[in-house]
């Protein structure tokens, strides 16, 4: 089948209406806080690799798990399992911190009552140490310990 003359007239008929975009170029305008939010788990349930802006350059501060999230990615999750899921603020800047927001995390999983897969996403502290908290909490049996870089 000859799909020329298709194309050809379905390239006409965007002329003719404008290109069904808002500006020059054709495409339309966003806001300019829009942006493309991956999902951290697929459809299926499984877990979606890391987005490359998620992933430390510092080896230092890259997670044995490689479970990595923006800061986007962890809200849009957590607002989908609305209440379902464990956050926690790695404080500044020893090792009593790291220590701490392991309890944290140990003690919010127990009151919400939530299983091993339930997602824990660690934020703040220097990078390193939120590393530090991210392995710690999946070598105590969390599946789903996530590095957030914001």
């Amino acid at each position: 089948m000859n799909l020329v003359p298709l194309a050809a007239a379905l390239a006409l008929l965007l002329t003719a209406c404008g290109g069904g975009g808002d500006d020059a170029t054709g495409a339309p305008e966003l806001p300019a806080e829009a942006a493309i939010v991956w999902p951290l788990y697929a459809d299926d349930g499984s877990l979606m690799p890391a987005v490359a802006q998620a992933i430390p350059a510092d080896a230092g501060a890259q997670v044995r798990s490689g479970l990595y999230a923006l800061r986007a990615q962890a809200e849009m999750l957590d607002r989908a399992l609305s209440g379902r899921s464990v956050w926690v603020d790695v404080e500044c800047c020893d090792a009593m911190s790291v220590e701490f927001a392991v309890a944290t995390a140990q003690v919010l999983q127990i009151s919400l009552a939530l299983d091993n897969d339930a997602p824990v996403f660690v934020t703040g502290g220097t990078p390193r140490q939120s590393a530090a908290v991210v392995d710690a909490l999946a070598a105590g049996g969390m599946r789903r310990v996530y590095l957030v870089i914001d």
